[in-house]
């Protein structure tokens, strides 16, 4: 046995790591959970089943006291709420944008777009009465008369109001919904995924708690993920649930699976983000992840401001009130398209269906706010959005005692390298090879993360503390290189963003295969037209050298639901003898932590 190196002073020792014997060893489907975490939704199942099971992400938890005196917390169902109201004139200018871009397209029938008269649908709206049904909602509120400690889901969702209980969604825009507020720090929003996913796996999968020793799970992660948080959903897994075994893969990775392609630009539009991303012979593209915080819900809240302007009969109506909220959620799913064909004066009716009370009926006149709201997908400022604020990007500067090679080892050994190149007190700055290797390591990764140094630069911790002071402007500034690629600070929208991800990729002829099959996955973007209307957007943006006929644009793949792609796409790889090698054991990872994380991920860990 080699001899254990003598650690330098800016150094750590550590074993080689020994994976377990796996090889022959069969994985059944029936005992591996695939468990993918969204902002509003959880889908959670058996890598066996068909569907997954769905609930809100969501959990109640009560009160510590019921002291008037201490402050009661309840995260907004739509977190964007009155993002519109704070940037009225952006709204409206996006609405102008939107107005364009109609006018500019045909119907099938090579028409115009036919503009409808807002004096039109006032009139009618202002003269619609609320007519009360003598049919029960059939909603009733959460029975909380045992004093529960926690409900999660559906429960935890028609909790009523001022009983006594807290609610909070742990993740918001794809990322641990960490806040200064009740329940926002990590400790607090870790026990939360913990209680919900643990309700979950022995409620709806009726798999006790003590029997995950013998399962394994498969976490999908976004595809602009914080390694932090990654290790410490990892942890959650292993350590806390106790499952034998897990790994993690990006969503866009598993969507390709989940579609049965292995090369596309996938697109996934989900209820607060969309994300795009370049997947080659399943793997992402780092440099071509891009990500932005808008999506189904601030489509919602751009309906709701587009229903007041034309006076909405049901003018109690309140974003902000959790079952308002929801009704709201249910109304763009009902009415929203992007079908320029069905954009036309309609009257139509609506039913508000809150818990314990009858049903109330509206009628409603619709014109182009069926379209407009949605076109905010294609036109970010509809939803009060610009600037940087609403970009996601990965920081650089992480440290971990368990990473040999975390950022503040790395800088370390890079300015002693620089010393050493420079002469500078030679004697004493010697690396030796273990060191050299790191470096190089270090090296190869920062060119395969070359996206995160264009959108945020090898930030220091200076700049990292800058940035967490609000000042991240003058961190990118110093970070950037020479000012490339500034315009993916800003929000762009998704068919330009597509073209933006499209254009990081190395060859023209692998940009030509992403541009031509663009997969595009989630709820978000699930309506009548959405598919055509991307179509024409890329088509017209779509340099000549590119082109290539017929462009696929996949909405349904395999005639399936979009939200579910990357599920079953998971649940397709977690069964593959080539995923054997990629399974972290219990017991290892106590032993070596993210450092094992950083060997056996499937995808490159920056």
């Amino acid at each position: 046995m080699a001899p254990t190196p003598i650690p330098t002073p800016t150094k750590r020792p550590y074993a080689a790591t020994v994976p377990e014997t796996i090889v022959g060893e069969a994985i059944q489907g029936n005992a591996v959970v695939i468990i993918q975490p969204g902002s509003s939704r959880l889908r959670i199942g058996r890598a066996s089943d068909t569907f997954p099971v769905t609930i809100p992400h969501v959990i109640s938890r009560k009160r510590k006291s019921t002291n008037s005196a201490l402050p009661h917390h309840e995260d907004p169902v739509l977190p964007a709420v009155g993002k519109i109201e704070a940037a009225m004139a952006v709204h409206e200018k996006g609405l102008e944008d939107a107005e364009d871009k109609m006018w500019n397209c045909k119907t099938v029938i090579g028409a115009q777009w036919n503009q409808t008269l807002p004096e039109q649908t006032i009139a009618f709206n202002l003269r619609a009465k609320r007519s009360v049904l003598e049919e029960h909602s059939g909603v009733h509120w959460t029975n909380t008369t045992h004093q529960p400690e926690y409900l999660v889901g559906e429960e935890a969702l028609y909790v009523k109001p001022n009983s006594g209980y807290n609610l909070h969604w742990p993740i918001r825009h794809g990322q641990l919904h960490l806040h200064p507020g009740i329940g926002g720090s990590l400790t607090a929003v870790l026990n939360d995924l913990e209680t919900i996913w643990g309700s979950a796996i022995s409620n709806q999968l009726e798999i006790p708690l003590k029997d995950l020793k013998h399962y394994r799970a498969v976490l999908v992660i976004p595809d602009m993920y914080d390694r932090w948080h990654v290790k410490e959903l990892t942890s959650l897994l292993l350590t806390r649930l106790g499952f034998s075994a897990v790994f993690a893969h990006q969503v866009s990775v598993c969507a390709t699976f989940g579609a049965g392609v292995n090369t596309a630009c996938v697109v996934d539009v989900g209820d607060q983000k969309t994300s795009v991303c370049c997947i080659e012979d399943g793997i992402v593209i780092p440099s071509t992840r891009l990500c932005y915080n808008y999506g189904g819900s601030d489509i919602t809240l751009a309906f709701y401001q587009m229903l007041k302007r034309y006076e909405f009969p049901y003018r109690r109506c309140n974003p902000h009130v959790r079952m308002d909220a929801i009704f709201l959620q249910g109304l763009k799913e009902q009415f929203c398209h992007l079908d320029l064909n069905s954009c036309k004066l309609q009257t139509q009716v609506f039913k508000v269906t809150h818990p314990e009370q009858n049903i109330w009926e509206y009628f409603l006149k619709l014109g182009d706010e069926c379209m407009m709201a949605p076109l905010g997908i294609f036109t970010p400022e509809v939803f009060g959005i610009t600037g940087v604020a609403d970009v996601q990007k990965t920081a650089r500067y992480y440290t971990d005692s368990s990473d040999p090679f975390d950022d503040d080892y790395l800088n370390q050994i890079q300015r002693r390298k620089g010393m050493k190149d420079s002469g500078v007190d030679s004697g004493k700055q010697d690396l030796d090879a273990a060191d050299d290797s790191a470096i190089n390591q270090s090296q190869q990764e920062d060119d395969l993360v070359k996206d995160d140094e264009l959108n945020v630069g090898s930030l220091s911790k200076e700049a990292v503390e800058e940035k967490s002071n609000g000042n991240a402007g003058s961190s990118y500034e110093r970070a950037g290189e020479s000012g490339a690629f500034e315009e993916a600070d800003q929000v762009l929208p998704l068919d330009q963003a597509i073209l933006k991800s499209v254009e990081r990729c190395e060859f023209d002829e692998l940009k030509r295969k992403m541009i031509n099959t663009v997969l595009v996955v989630g709820g978000g973007l699930m309506m009548p037209g959405a598919q055509q209307w991307l179509r024409h957007g890329l088509s017209t943006n779509i340099p000549a050298k590119y082109r290539c006929e017929p462009m696929e644009i996949i909405t349904e793949p395999k005639e399936g639901d979009p939200r579910s792609t990357a599920w079953k796409g998971a649940a397709v790889m977690a069964c593959l003898d080539t995923a054997q090698e990629l399974w972290i054991r219990q017991k290892e990872w106590k032993q070596f932590g993210f450092r094992l994380l950083r060997e056996r991920a499937p995808f490159i860990i920056d």
